[in-house]
């Protein structure tokens, strides 16, 4: 949860990778002057993460792991 950060229409998320793929910057704004930067461990994208209010004005964070099968987790064949 975000207190600081005004959820409404204007309310964006991004992830940005690192360039050794382990780790990335997880960037919430307001879309206005307030702005959070998280840095995450792992390997995630922008798609996995969702925005809702916290009911009190702040805004709520949610990550939805990737799908097996997805280019974030791919499915590997079974080899023979």
């Amino acid at each position: 949860m975000l207190r600081d950060i005004a959820f409404g229409e204007n309310t964006n998320v991004t992830f940005t990778e690192a360039t050794n793929q382990l780790s990335g910057t997880l960037t919430v704004t307001d879309g206005k002057q307030t702005v959070a930067n998280l840095t995450l461990l792992g390997q995630y994208s922008t798609a996995m993460f969702s925005l809702a209010s916290d009911g009190n004005g702040g805004t709520v964070v949610t990550e939805h792991p990737a799908t097996v099968g997805s280019a974030v987790i791919p499915m590997v064949a079974a080899q023979t």
